[in-house]
């Protein structure tokens, strides 16, 4: 759907399609001459679905921002120098009101992650020269109160998105071109921290413009657009407001091409439960999912026949997922991936109109226009650079990020269909590759996700931290402490999955039971936003355990598997 073209101060779109736009201008205009379209839905009560939703119209979203900025003008007056303000909030659309508030009252948001560390806040405050914090009205969250107790800042409580959305305020104007405010910032948001202290990224409003282009690229010829498949209809999200994939699609994608974004209460922690929940109080096309939802989604039975039922396209992102859970889940509904980063956005990626081969769910296909290169990276995997077009009008939006830059090394590694040699399938990070002490490499995303198919296990790490034998790290889904017989049968039941996955893995590179150690269930691995684990800082976290485990089974590789190490010395000493 193109996107219509608002400059302030006009009553009507223009009649020739511009794509260069600012996103407040847009939402204006929307209020002006479509005030009852349809922008969202959210759940009226904060912890369930009994009270219905409540639509938010165009005409409603501009009146809230209208009374964040008037708010912020109030407390705070007119931004000059566009200063940051770090928010964290409940987990609904009161992020995408805040946002744009605070772009119009003169400000830029920071997105702060309940998941992060005290420390990564503090970096991320001084890194963006922030001193303020806005957040919901009391009672504080624990998380605020702790880095209040850590940092001085100067904290505003915001009214929440119902609280806004109550209320009738006048219009804030907000003159600027796009010409004007290109290069001025829009959001500050931070990579995930998931191998090392997150980062601020600060989206221009040339990058959302960028963006939205990337992702408006005309298919070729008997090929469909992938996000067209989300675009324009009602999408249900699941991601969490403060990550950045969830401001591509609310915010970036939804206004652009007026999608009706579908939202979970607040107040509860999001899961495929609660998501499904939600399904069954209001109508959906098509939804996003965090990578980790699909996998509960493909152990349960009842899940998936309701799936099946109800939804015509499943999306997923934020990480990779077994086998099992994808092929399960490709029987049931359509399902594709999303694909992208805190720096680049979502990928645009395409598909062959009228097909949709179920066995092909885990891959993607680029589109041509995108300036996609895969280039060899180690054994049969490839690293995916964006190569920057020359044309400046078309360049991709990563480099409106990196200006510098003539092309972008994702560091994500790849397999390429085994008969169809356009279509990529996600192995994981290059970050993420194990180097052995001897010197030679493996990708741990294989082994991980084969035995994450295990029913009791929600996650697992395969680390070396430089040594010559692998170990491997699980998580189960219980969180109850296990006994020293329940870590016993638990062993034996998931060996034959870690016994499978090493069929695909050098000798030197293979797991032993003895070198297989469970989570504390007070330690669980460590999450980014997204919901993926946080390599460094869980295997910081269990850095002792594991040293433990090698001073008593040793760290050697025996010639074949064939000789494992006596199972007395397998379970920890209770």
């Amino acid at each position: 759907m193109a996107t219509l073209q608002f400059t302030e101060g006009t009553d009507l779109p223009k009649s020739v399609y511009r794509r260069k736009q600012l996103l407040p201008n847009i939402i204006d205009g929307m209020a002006k001459t479509r005030p009852l379209a349809l922008y969202a839905e959210t759940p009226r009560s904060l912890t369930t679905y009994d009270a219905g939703y409540r639509k938010i119209t165009y005409g409603a979203l501009a009146n809230a921002i209208n009374g964040v900025a008037w708010l912020l003008k109030k407390s705070l007056g007119q931004g000059r120098a566009h200063q940051t303000l770090v928010y964290i909030g409940a987990n609904d659309l009161g992020y995408v009101v805040m946002i744009l508030g605070a772009v119009k009252a003169g400000y830029k948001l920071l997105l702060g992650s309940p998941r992060n560390t005290i420390a990564d806040h503090i970096s991320l405050f001084k890194a963006t020269d922030c001193n303020v914090l806005l957040t919901s009205s009391a009672p504080r969250s624990p998380l605020v109160t702790s880095i209040l107790e850590a940092c001085s800042l100067q904290v505003f409580d915001s009214p929440s998105l119902h609280e806004l959305l109550d209320n009738n305020y006048p219009h804030y104007p907000f003159p600027k071109t796009f010409a004007e405010a290109r290069k001025e910032p829009l959001v500050v948001v931070h990579t995930s921290g998931t191998t090392s202290v997150p980062k601020p990224i600060i989206y221009t409003h040339d990058f959302v413009s960028s963006y939205i282009q990337w992702l408006q690229l005309e298919p070729p010829s008997g090929f469909e657009s992938q996000v067209s498949l989300v675009q324009s209809n009602r999408l249900f999200v699941t991601l969490p407001f403060f990550h950045a994939g969830n401001l591509h699609a609310t915010l970036f994608d939804a206004i652009a091409n007026q999608t009706t974004i579908v939202t979970s209460p607040a107040g509860i922690t999001p899961s495929a439960q609660v998501m499904l929940d939600g399904l069954k109080h209001t109508k959906v096309d098509s939804i996003i999912l965090a990578a980790p939802f699909m996998e509960q989604i493909a152990k349960s039975p009842e899940m998936l026949d309701f799936i099946a039922r109800n939804l015509e396209t499943i999306t997923y992102g934020g990480g990779d997922i077994s086998e099992t859970a994808g092929g399960t889940m490709a029987s049931k509904s359509r399902v594709f991936t999303f694909y992208g980063s805190t720096e680049t956005g979502y990928f645009p990626t395409i598909r062959p109109l009228g097909k949709d081969p179920a066995e092909d769910w885990k891959y993607i296909q680029m589109h041509p226009a995108a300036g996609i290169e895969f280039r060899h990276s180690v054994d049969r995997l490839f690293e995916d650079f964006i190569i920057r077009n020359t044309n400046f009008k078309d360049e991709q939006p990563v480099f409106k990020i990196f200006p510098q830059l003539m092309e972008y090394p994702t560091k994500d590694l790849w397999a390429v269909h085994p008969s169809k040699p356009n279509l990529w399938a996600y192995h994981g990070r290059a970050d993420d590759i194990i180097v052995f002490g001897p010197g030679y490499m493996c990708n741990p995303a294989a082994m991980e996700q084969h035995v994450a198919q295990h029913a009791k296990v929600r996650a697992a790490l395969m680390v070396s931290t430089g040594r010559s034998q692998p170990a491997l790290l699980v998580e189960p889904v219980s969180s109850d402490a296990l006994s020293r017989a329940e870590k016993h049968d638990f062993l034996e039941d998931l060996y034959p999955l870690v016994r499978e996955a090493n069929q695909g893995y050098k000798v030197g590179a293979r797991i032993f039971k003895s070198h297989i150690i469970f989570t504390e269930p007070e330690h669980p691995m460590q999450r980014a936003g997204k919901g993926t684990v946080q390599r460094a800082h869980t295997l910081q976290y269990y850095r002792d355990t594991l040293d433990a485990l090698y001073a008593r089974e040793g760290d050697s590789v025996p010639g074949n598997e064939l000789v494992l190490p006596s199972f007395e010395s397998e379970i920890e000493k209770d």
